[in-house]
Order: C-alpha cells, then sequence, then structure tokens
C-alpha cells in the first residue's frame, strides 16, 4: 500500500486500515511536508506497523528510514544514489528505486 491522504494524519489513518486489513508491506509517501513532520510522521507509522508486523518503506528520505529503522526506502530518479543512501542504511534494510523504463532498470542495476 503506498499512502494517501491530504494530511499527515490522513497518511495515518489510511496506513492503519491497511494494517488492519492485512497489508503487509506500506511506503509513506507525503509530498509537500517538511523533513520534521514526516520524520514524526514516519515514528508514528513505524509504531502502527510494528503492531501489525507490516514492513514499512520510507518514500524518498533514507536517512529518515534509518532514522526511525524502517525496512527500507524508496528513491525516486532524482533522489539520492542508492549507493549513499546503502552506505547509511542497515544491510537488511532495502533500497527500492523508480523505474518506469527498461533503460532506467539498467540504470538502476548499474547503480
Amino acid at each position: 500500500y503506498i499512502s494517501q491522504g491530504n494530511t499527515p494524519k490522513a497518511h495515518l489513518e489510511n496506513i492503519q486500515k491497511a494494517c488492519q486489513y492485512g497489508a503487509e508491506l506500506v511506503q509513506l509517501r507525503l509530498k509537500d511536508v517538511s523533513e520534521k513532520k514526516i520524520l514524526k510522521t514516519a515514528e508514528e507509522a513505524r509504531d502502527i506497523t510494528s503492531h501489525y508486523q507490516t514492513r514499512l518503506i520510507i518514500n524518498d528520505h533514507y536517512k529518515i528510514a534509518e532514522a526511525v529503522n524502517a525496512d527500507g526506502v524508496h528513491l525516486g530518479k532524482t533522489d539520492t544514489n542508492p549507493n549513499i543512501a546503502r552506505k547509511a542504511l542497515k544491510s537488511w534494510q532495502i533500497i527500492g528505486g523508480t523505474a518506469n523504463t527498461l533503460n532506467d532498470c539498467q540504470q538502476r542495476i548499474n547503480e
């Protein structure tokens, strides 16, 4: 499940529902929100997902993923290079990336 809502609170409410209905992996995807607010929301999302034993992925912000002990991070095409994120994250944390074309896939493999 990729989180959605008009506010961080709405994202958390929807994450709660997704977990209740059996989601196995949740991506917290907040846009146009301060990093401080994303961190606070990620901490709350981690509490929810931990309760349900659901994996949590943080969109774009590998440092926040590290800080909340998320299961991983999703990096967009213009976000941090995965090699930089890998150095900061634990070996078990997932790094995913946007790939819309075969060329994108090859670039992600090379990275």
